[in-house]
C-alpha cells in the first residue's frame, strides 16, 4: 500500500513538473509572438510611413483614381503592405480582415486584389499551422478558437460525424467569425497540410470579393454622390442583417440539425445575441471568466443574481455557445420586441410575485426538451446591489425539475446602471460560474438546504469586490435619482425630505449632507452610513419596528391606478382611489374609467401571506402587483418616492406572516 502511494505521488510530481514546463514554454512562445508581431508592425510602419500617411489622406479625400495611381506608382511596396497585413490579421484573431480587404479593393482591380489577399491568407494560415502542429502552441488564441468553434462541432447531430473541412468552409462564409479563429481550429484537427491550406485559401474568396465590392461602391459614392453615402450604409446594414439571419437559419437547421432535444431556435437568435453583445458593453468593460463553462450540459437551469436590467444581455453574451430560454417578466409581452423574443427564443413568461402555473409548466417542458433556462430567483432588480432573496417556492420548483443547476455571479453591474438611474456609468463588470449542482446531488438535497444554497451562491458583495480590486466608476452625477430608493434621513428620521445634487444627497429638514464618491461610498462629516446597502438596511430596521404591532399600523395613500392589458397597451384602464395597508392586508378602494362617463368600481384585498413582494420602479414612479390575474400599476399622488417604502414594507410583512404561520 505504501509503495502504491509513493508511486502515485511520484507520478503526480512528474505530471506537475511537465505541466509547469509546458506552461513556461507556452508563455515564452506567447511573449515571443507578441513582440514579434508588434516589432513587425512598427517596422512596417517605419519603412512605409510616408506611403501609409499618403494613402490615408487620399482615402479620406475620396480620390479613388489618385489613390490607385499612388499605389501603382509605389509598385511592389504597396502589394507587400497589403499581403503582410492580411497575414498578420490571420494570426491576431481580433484584427478584422475587412479593413485590409477593402483597402486592397480601392487600390487594385479584382484580378490583382483577389490573389494578393489569398497570398496573405496562405502565409497566415501556414504560420498558424506551423506553431500549432510543430511548436505545439496552446495560447489564448488557439484555446479560444477551439472552445468556441468546437462547441458548434459538439452540437452536431450525433448520427452524423462532423467533417472539419466542411465546417471550416461554412464558418468562412459566416459573418463575425475571424478567419484566424477558423485557422487555429482547423490546424488542431490533424488535417493534412495541403487540404488545410487549400480550404483556408479558397474559403476566404467570397469574403474578399464582397469586401472589394463594398470598398469600390463606397469610394464611388464618396467621390461622386456624397449625399447618398448614408443610403449606401443603410443598404449595407440591411443586407448584412438579412445575410446574418439567412446564414444563421441555414447553419442551425441544415448543419447543426436538432441542437438539443426538440428545441432548435432560428437565425433570429443569432441577431439578438449579436445585439446583446453590444448592449452589454455600453458604458462597461465586461470581464468574462470561462473557467467552468465547459461543465454546463443541458438540460440546465442558469441561476443568476439580478443587479441591472442589462444582466440578461451580459449572460447571453457570456454563454454565447448556449441558446438560452429566458424566464422573463410577462410585462414585456406588451412590447413588440417582447413578443418577437417569445416567438423566436421560446421565452417563458413570469408574472412577478404571483402564482402562475403556466410558468411552471413552461419550465417543465423546457427541461424535458433539454434546454438551457435562464432564471433570476430574486424576481426583480436589486434595490441597493445586495441579494434580495429567493422568491416564494423557487427551491421547491427547482428540486422538482431535477436539472443541472448553474449559478452565475455578476459583480459591478449595479454600479454601472442601478435601477434608480437613467444613465449608465463607466466601469468594470465581472461574470463567472460560482457553482454547479448536478442532478444526482440535487436529488439528495432537502428543499430547505437547496434554498440555503441558492441564497449562498447567488449572493455577491459589489462593495467588497470594488474595494479589493480598486475598481472605480465614472459619472458626472452619481446621486441623480438616488432619493428614489433612500427616502428616510438617517440623522433626523424624517421621510421624503431627501434631495440630490452634484454627487450629494441632502436632507431638507435637518441639513444632513454627504457625498457619493466613485466607489459608491458616502463621504463627508458625520456620515451615518458609508454605503447604500447599510443605509437601506437602516430603513428596513425602521420598518420592522413600525409593524411590530399590526393592530395599530395603518397606511393610506391616494393613488392613480392603471389596469394593464397583457398584450395591448391601448386597452389599459385608468382610475383613482386609495391604497391601504393595515392588519387585513393590502386593500384598494377606488374605480376605473372605461370612458369619461363610465366608471367601474374596483375594490380588493390581498392578505400579506399571499403577496411575497411588491416591485417598484423609480423611473416609472410606481409600485405594482397582480390581482385576479391582472397587473395593476399604482402611482402615488403626493410623492412617488414612497413606492420604495411600500416595497420594503411588503418584504417585511410577508416575512412576518410566514413566521406567524410557522409559529
Amino acid at each position: 500500500m505504501a509503495e502504491k502511494k509513493d508511486n502515485k505521488k511520484e507520478l503526480r510530481r512528474l505530471e506537475d513538473k511537465e505541466y509547469r514546463k509546458n506552461k513556461i514554454k507556452n508563455n515564452i512562445i506567447k511573449t515571443f509572438m507578441f513582440f514579434l508581431v508588434i516589432t513587425a508592425l512598427v517596422l512596417l510602419f517605419f519603412l512605409f510611413r510616408d506611403q501609409i500617411i499618403e494613402v490615408i489622406k487620399l482615402a479620406k479625400a475620396g480620390d479613388k483614381e489618385a489613390l490607385r495611381e499612388f499605389i501603382e506608382a509605389e509598385g511592389l511596396k504597396g502589394a507587400i503592405i497589403i499581403c503582410i497585413l492580411e497575414a498578420i490579421q490571420m494570426v491576431i484573431v481580433f484584427m478584422p480582415a475587412e479593413i485590409v480587404q477593402i483597402s486592397a479593393g480601392v487600390s487594385y482591380p479584382i484580378w490583382f486584389a483577389l490573389p494578393l489577399c489569398m497570398l496573405g491568407v496562405f502565409l497566415g494560415a501556414t504560420f498558424i499551422y506551423f506553431i500549432v502542429n510543430v511548436i505545439k502552441y496552446e495560447g489564448n488564441f488557439s484555446k479560444k478558437a477551439n472552445n468556441e468553434i468546437g462547441e458548434l462541432e459538439r452540437n452536431r447531430n450525433n448520427k452524423k460525424k462532423t467533417n472539419a473541412l466542411i465546417l471550416m468552409y461554412i464558418l468562412f462564409i459566416m459573418p463575425l467569425i475571424p478567419f484566424g479563429a477558423i485557422c487555429y481550429y482547423g490546424s488542431g484537427k490533424k488535417i493534412p497540410y495541403h487540404k488545410y491550406v487549400f480550404t483556408c485559401v479558397t474559403g476566404v474568396i467570397p469574403s474578399i470579393v464582397i469586401s472589394w465590392a463594398m470598398g469600390n461602391i463606397t469610394t464611388y459614392f464618396i467621390a461622386n454622390n456624397p449625399k447618398l453615402v448614408w443610403l449606401v450604409f443603410v443598404c449595407i446594414f440591411l443586407g448584412a442583417s438579412g445575410l446574418l439571419i439567412g446564414i444563421g437559419t441555414i447553419f442551425k437547421k441544415v448543419f447543426l440539425g436538432k441542437n438539443v432535444g426538440k428545441y432548435s431556435p432560428d437565425g433570429v437568435y443569432g441577431v439578438l445575441q449579436f445585439v446583446a453583445f453590444f448592449i452589454c458593453r455600453i458604458g462597461r468593460r465586461v470581464r468574462f471568466n470561462y473557467d467552468r463553462t465547459n461543465e454546463i450540459k443541458g438540460p440546465s437551469i442558469i441561476i443568476c443574481n439580478h443587479e441591472s436590467f442589462t444582466d440578461m444581455f451580459i449572460v447571453a453574451s457570456y454563454l454565447r455557445n448556449y441558446e438560452l430560454t429566458i424566464v422573463a417578466n410577462a410585462f414585456y409581452q406588451r412590447m413588440y420586441f417582447g413578443r418577437v423574443a417569445k416567438r423566436h427564443l421560446k421565452m417563458i413568461n413570469k408574472k412577478l410575485f404571483y402564482t402562475d402555473l403556466d410558468t411552471v409548466k413552461g419550465m417543465m417542458g423546457a427541461v424535458k426538451q433539454g434546454r438551457y433556462l435562464l432564471l433570476f430567483p430574486e424576481g426583480r432588480l436589486s434595490t441597493d446591489s445586495s441579494y434580495m432573496g429567493c422568491v416564494g417556492d423557487t427551491a421547491k420548483m427547482l428540486k422538482k425539475l431535477n436539472a443541472q443547476l448553474v449559478f452565475l455571479n455578476i459583480e459591478g453591474n449595479y454600479f454601472v446602471r442601478p435601477k434608480w438611474s437613467n444613465k449608465a456609468r463607466k466601469g468594470i463588470v465581472n461574470i463567472s460560474v460560482r457553482e454547479i449542482i448536478e442532478p444526482e446531488k440535487l436529488s439528495e438535497l432537502s428543499v430547505e438546504k437547496l434554498a440555503e444554497l441558492i441564497d449562498e451562491y447567488t449572493t455577491v458583495d459589489d462593495y467588497k469586490n470594488a474595494c479589493e480590486n480598486g475598481y472605480t466608476y465614472k459619472s458626472k452625477d452619481y446621486t441623480n435619482g438616488l432619493d428614489g430608493i433612500l427616502y428616510k434621513c438617517p440623522n433626523c428620521g424624517e421621510e421624503l425630505t431627501l434631495s440630490t445634487y452634484k454627487n450629494h444627497i441632502k436632507c431638507n429638514s435637518c441639513g444632513y449632507d454627504c457625498e457619493l464618491n466613485n466607489q459608491y461610498m458616502f463621504v463627508g462629516e458625520n456620515v451615518k452610513y458609508d454605503n447604500i446597502v447599510k443605509w437601506n438596511n437602516y430603513q428596513k430596521e425602521c420598518i420592522e419596528k413600525e409593524i411590530e404591532n399590526l393592530d395599530k399600523f395603518n397606511m393610506c395613500l391616494e393613488v392613480k391606478v392603471k389596469k394593464l392589458d397583457s398584450t395591448r397597451p391601448k386597452k389599459d384602464l385608468s382610475g383613482y382611489g386609495n391604497f391601504i395597508i393595515d392588519k387585513n392586508g393590502y386593500t384598494f378602494k377606488g374605480f376605473l374609467m372605461n370612458s369619461k362617463e363610465d366608471k367601474q368600481d374596483l375594490m380588493f384585498t390581498i392578505p400579506f401571506i399571499n403577496q411575497t413582494g411588491i416591485p417598484f420602479g423609480v423611473l416609472e414612479k410606481e409600485f405594482e402587483l397582480y390581482y385576479d390575474n391582472c397587473l395593476y400599476y399604482f402611482f402615488p399622488a403626493e410623492d412617488y418616492r414612497i413606492s420604495a417604502k411600500i416595497s420594503l414594507l411588503a418584504d417585511a410583512l410577508y416575512k412576518k406572516a410566514i413566521n406567524e404561520k410557522k409559529a
